[in-house]
């Protein structure tokens, strides 16, 4: 009896040492079925998809935006480039060319009225201007300041373009890599022919290049 029951024991204890050893080995191969490189890293992920590039981080300098900044207001597309120095003059420009229209405006005012009144055909008014009665004169001085005024209109129009064009040729340049590594070459050269006949000269060709040990001036 004593035999039967030990031998029941070492069997429940063998029993219990495979169920053990079977659920280690599940386990095992539970671990092996995930591959650590089937696991998405999230930072991989993000540096692929998630976060752009640099270069499309980067905002690009807009020549269009530059150019309806110039027109709102003259001046402010230079500042959008970043050209703070050339604001002064366009606006330099701006009050020369006010002035002139204002003087000859008022010119051609002043004038026109005093040549209206003196051809009114009423022997009871009288007008001059700036010391002038004569009708001829009056005339004479209407039209060149009338004509001095829409000079001084279109150049003013002109003035506003250029301001414009100035800002978006500047954006376009905006970043342009101003390499300082820039050499001009001379290059002269002396023709036998010409059209199939002798003749005499020198012609220059200017290249752009990098600079190297050669001479700046070569034959």
């Amino acid at each position: 009896m004593i035999i039967l029951c030990m031998f029941f024991a070492s069997a429940n204890a063998q029993d219990s040492l495979r169920n053990t050893q079977a659920i280690a080995d599940t386990s095992s191969d539970s671990t092996k079925l995930v591959k650590p490189d089937l696991v998405l890293d999230s930072t991989d992920f993000l540096k692929t998809d998630s976060i752009p590039s640099k270069a499309k981080m980067q905002k690009r300098h807009s020549a269009k935006r530059a150019a309806w900044m110039s027109a709102v207001l003259p001046g402010l597309g230079q500042v959008y480039n970043k050209r703070w120095w050339k604001v002064p003059i366009i606006y330099a420009g701006f009050a020369g060319l006010s002035y002139g229209i204002y003087h000859f405006s008022t010119n051609y005012t002043g004038y026109r009225k005093a040549y209206r009144i003196q051809v009114d055909g009423d022997s009871s008014t009288f007008a001059s201007f700036k010391g002038i009665s004569d009708p001829d004169e009056l005339k004479i001085y209407r039209d060149s300041n009338k004509q001095n005024l829409d000079i001084m209109a279109i150049i003013t129009a002109v003035w506003y373009a250029l301001n414009i064009v100035d800002a978006v040729v500047d954006a376009h340049l905006f970043h342009w890599n101003m390499d300082d590594n820039l050499a001009l070459d001379l290059h002269p050269v002396v023709p036998s022919y010409f059209n199939n006949t002798a003749a005499i000269g020198i012609s220059f060709q200017f290249s752009l290049r990098q600079p190297t040990t050669k001479k700046l001036f070569q034959l």
